[in-house]
């Protein structure tokens, strides 16, 4: 069975890169169509993560423990990642086995117009001012380089549910929400294009289950999350809801990109 899965990820590997044999190709293509075995052979990520050719640079901001900076480097970015915290940064260092540079990152002397991925997984909302963070991710981009942020959505059926117990405003520790459909206006102000838009429903049972605790005055650690029957229920009618109504899940997935004409 492994080595079944090793050869399918090599032929949707294969394919994607034109590295593989023919026949091996051939079959990558068709397999790279099937979404759960194309995000198995790029090591869990989304779509927007897969890296267009092997040892294309990309940065993750806020790296944290270097979980998803792992993945992005056995995917093929030749990847580094930013951490505000030393002990964080060297845990993150020994586990992705990246470069990891300590400090505020729109200070650090990161060179600039290098990176054709800049990653913030949820580290959006932790600063206070996005259309600073946004120009500076525009500073970091090569030509035709791509920004993806993921942040919570406060137009989130969940926070229209369980309102200011909503788990996800989480303060003081978040401070900024950016309404996805305010968004792309953020972007454009600072000479960024808008790619794609999307929400995700992938978090929706956690929050429900951390939200109904903090409502009866609970915190739980995020370690702590079983969500129950009701919660994966909510779970579901919230991806039915984004049928009708796409920008409620979760989270926000925005996929900027710097334009090729503008100057460096």
């Amino acid at each position: 069975m492994t080595g079944m899965r090793d050869y399918i990820r090599s032929c949707i590997l294969g394919y994607h890169y034109g590295t593989a044999p023919l026949v091996a190709r051939i079959a990558g293509r068709f397999l790279f169509r099937v979404g759960f075995l194309r995000r198995k052979a790029f090591f869990g990520l989304p779509d927007e993560l897969i890296p267009p050719r092997t040892g294309a640079a990309a940065v993750d901001i806020g790296c944290g423990s270097g979980k998803l900076l792992r993945a992005l480097r056995l995917a093929g970015w030749a990847a580094e990642g930013v951490e505000w915290d030393q002990h964080a940064a060297d845990v993150a260092a020994a586990y992705s086995e990246c470069t990891i540079h300590t400090g505020d990152f729109s200070k650090l002397p990161l060179q600039g117009g290098k990176y054709d991925l800049v990653l913030l997984n949820h580290v959006l909302e932790h600063l206070d001012d996005p259309t600073q963070v946004l120009r500076r991710v525009g500073q970091l981009l090569a030509p035709d380089g791509k920004a993806v942020l993921i942040y919570p959505n406060p137009a989130a059926l969940g926070a229209k549910r369980f309102k200011e117990h909503w788990f996800s405003w989480e303060v003081p520790r978040h401070l900024v929400f950016v309404h996805p459909r305010k968004a792309p206006a953020l972007a454009h102000a600072v000479g960024l294009e808008t790619a794609s838009l999307r929400t995700l429903h992938r978090s929706a049972a956690g929050v429900s289950l951390l939200s109904r605790a903090y409502k009866r005055g609970r915190v739980l650690s995020t370690e702590e999350v079983a969500p129950e029957l009701g919660d994966h229920l909510f779970k579901w009618w919230e991806r039915l809801r984004m049928l009708i109504e796409p920008m409620t899940g979760e989270e926000v997935l925005l996929v900027l990109r710097r334009p090729k004409s503008r100057g460096r």
